[in-house]
């Protein structure tokens, strides 16, 4: 196996020493309709990473861009917060991708090497379908200092993500600021009131001692058109408080920290009789979509045989008489 991640490892060498400059996070068939706007200038902690596993997927990415291959496709990302998580003795830093139509969340754990271990690689999030891989583990070289760094300032495309509901909400909130059911709520932020979608559920998250659970969350203001991804966490020793993490604005790579992180507000667990789906319901859409798909071009390959059968034998026909 080992030998199997070095020689992926050599094949994708050229392409990092070809993708150290800084990268631009959209790609080339989204570079239509841009707002006369920039992604803002983050500060995060200097880093470098570069990792493949037996896939052949990978990433390459420092406090100045990147870029992640997954399943064939090539994904420009860009940092946007840096934070530390002490019991699992990781630092996982924050990338993110937004194009015209889709956006991509990246969380990847760096714990000192990319050796193979099981903790070597990376979550990646897409929105257009709702669905959560991990990748790993890598082998490749990673670096994080505490030196306080900015990422560039790139050029942002404009937004059209129509937003919907990506997972059939277990994790529901109730309070007059913050409410949350199955498929849709609300959120009163500062002067906006934000709609929200749920879009992740993930359950049991554990830090040793402390159990909690998160709540992925697309938010959209109707006012100033802006949208803006968040997690949620809910701790379950505490039912009616919960708790905001960072909000990333996604048209500009904004990063805002919530006036207040501690919203009073109810939160409890409603499986109904979707009990189970979290990234799971997304996983069946998408299988469900594929399945329509593939049936869809199944009727358009044979329509267009009975076409190219009708065409041949009128051809044939008209050479007979």
């Amino acid at each position: 196996m080992r030998y199997v991640f070095k020689i992926h490892f050599l094949l994708t060498l050229p392409i990092v020493l070809a993708c150290l400059a800084p990268a631009r996070p959209i790609k080339a068939d989204d570079s239509v309709n841009y707002k006369d706007l920039s992604s803002k200038e983050n500060e995060i902690y200097d880093f470098f990473a570069f990792g493949v596993d037996s896939s052949g997927n990978s990433i390459v990415a420092s406090k100045d861009g990147g870029f992640v291959t997954f399943r064939g496709k090539l994904i420009m990302v860009m940092p946007w917060h840096v934070f530390n998580w002490p019991s699992q003795n990781l630092w996982i830093v924050s990338l993110v991708n937004v194009s015209q139509h889709d956006f991509y969340i990246i969380y990847l754990y760096l714990d000192g090497s990319f050796d193979g271990t099981p903790k070597d690689g990376f979550w990646i999030f897409e929105y257009a379908i709702g669905t959560i891989q991990w990748v790993g583990p890598l082998v490749g070289t990673q670096r994080l200092n505490r030196t306080v760094v900015k990422t560039p300032s790139t050029t942002m495309p404009k937004i059209e993500i129509q937003p919907y509901p990506k997972v059939w909400n277990s994790l529901r909130v109730s309070s007059p600021s913050f409410s949350l059911d199955a498929q849709r709520g609300f959120l009163n932020w500062g002067s906006m009131n934000l709609t929200v979608y749920p879009i992740l559920n993930l359950f049991n998250v554990t830090d040793r001692d402390d159990t909690w659970h998160e709540l992925w969350i697309l938010l959209k203001d109707p006012v100033g058109k802006n949208y803006y991804f968040a997690i949620i966490y809910m701790f379950t020793d505490d039912k009616d408080h919960v708790k905001m993490g960072y909000m990333l604005r996604l048209d500009d790579y904004m990063v805002f920290v919530p006036p207040a992180n501690i919203i009073n507000a109810h939160w409890s667990y409603v499986a109904e009789f979707r009990q189970g789906t979290t990234a799971n319901a997304s996983g069946e859409i998408a299988t469900k979509f594929d399945a329509e798909l593939f049936l869809f071009l199944e009727i358009l390959a044979i329509l267009f045989i009975i076409i190219a059968a009708l065409v041949i034998a009128t051809y044939f026909y008209s050479r007979l008489e």
